[in-house]
């Protein structure tokens, strides 16, 4: 019993020297207080809460995140959901509150090229269908063609069809 004691001391010396460490915190800046706010908001799917966050603080739809090195790759809100699989903010960013999906980061990459999965995809096709062709140039967005909500609801049907044939298959 003796051994696990001397480790637990040393885990408390360990912890006790990092919180004594002088820690140089400085200031975050409006802007970068802005952005954890949106993001925390983001994350949680609270879409309500952002968009009078966003008119109460005066916020653009299109507002940069900062510090730039945090969201690398991810300048907007929307390239930010979109790399993350948020699909319901997504649609909310662009319907809602019509943020631009032509925007492209310091990679050259629109939210829509940063999409890692089939629903997020899905969510920005929707948007094209719901805004339809003259809300911007969708062309530039790289958002693939406009879909209703009932083609991607038959599309995923299909898709598990397929899985549990495959499964059933592979199980004879």
């Amino acid at each position: 019993p003796r051994p696990i004691i001397e480790k637990e001391k040393n885990v408390e010396k360990k912890t006790k020297k990092k919180s004594e460490s002088p820690q140089i915190e400085k200031p975050l800046t409006v802007e970068e207080k802005q952005t954890e706010d949106i993001v925390q908001l983001l994350k949680k799917g609270r879409a309500p809460l952002l968009i009078s966050y966003l008119r109460k603080n005066k916020i653009d739809k299109d507002f940069t995140l900062v510090p730039e090195v945090k969201y690398n790759g991810m300048p907007t809100m929307l390239h930010y959901c979109s790399q993350n699989g948020l699909k319901q903010m997504v649609l909310i960013l662009l319907t809602n509150l019509k943020c631009s999906p032509v925007i492209k980061n310091n990679n050259g990459k629109t939210a829509w090229d940063l999409a890692k999965t089939l629903p997020v995809k899905q969510s920005f096709q929707i948007a094209r269908h719901n805004l339809g062709e003259s809300f911007t140039s969708w062309e530039d967005s790289h958002v693939e063609e406009p879909l209703s909500r009932e083609e991607v609801e038959k599309m995923n049907q299909e898709i598990e069809e397929n899985e549990k044939k495959e499964t059933q298959d592979i199980v004879k």
